[in-house]
């Protein structure tokens, strides 16, 4: 399980993504975070994000 979340997201802010994240019950956890103050980030700073996500995932391949 991997949580994607921005650290600067309107919406949201970073607190609730981490008291989401400590209910989540998984054999393996982590927690992507990135400095971006957007809520899409995939679709509005993708340059900024979609490196480390693919980064990520070759960690599961």
């Amino acid at each position: 399980m991997v949580v994607i979340a921005s650290k600067g997201d309107p919406p949201f802010r970073y607190s609730y993504y981490r008291q989401v994240y400590d209910l989540i019950r998984a054999p393996h956890k982590e927690m992507l975070t990135f400095d971006e103050r957007y809520h899409l980030i995939f679709n509005e700073v993708p340059d900024h994000v979609i490196g480390a996500i693919v980064e990520k995932l070759k960690q599961f391949s």
